[in-house]
């Protein structure tokens, strides 16, 4: 997801879910190419970060604390 070559869409749902794009490489814009359920309970995600030092977490926010992830 880091790469220079990737140039992702990032959305995160109130399923608890985040879902990455590809906007240049995919050709199907209504499948994700990546999904990564952040709590584990199907809660909504409200916040989401990137470190961009460390381009491999991602950290979310939702209402039971805080998660981070590679």
């Amino acid at each position: 997801l880091a790469s220079p070559a990737v140039h992702p869409l990032t959305i995160y749902a109130a399923d608890g879910c985040v879902y990455f794009y590809d906007l240049l490489k995919s050709s199907d814009l209504v499948k994700p190419v990546l999904t990564l359920d952040t709590n584990g309970l199907r809660k909504p995600t409200y916040a989401m970060a990137f470190n961009p030092k460390k381009p491999e977490l991602l950290a979310t926010g939702d209402s039971t604390g805080i998660q981070v992830g590679l």
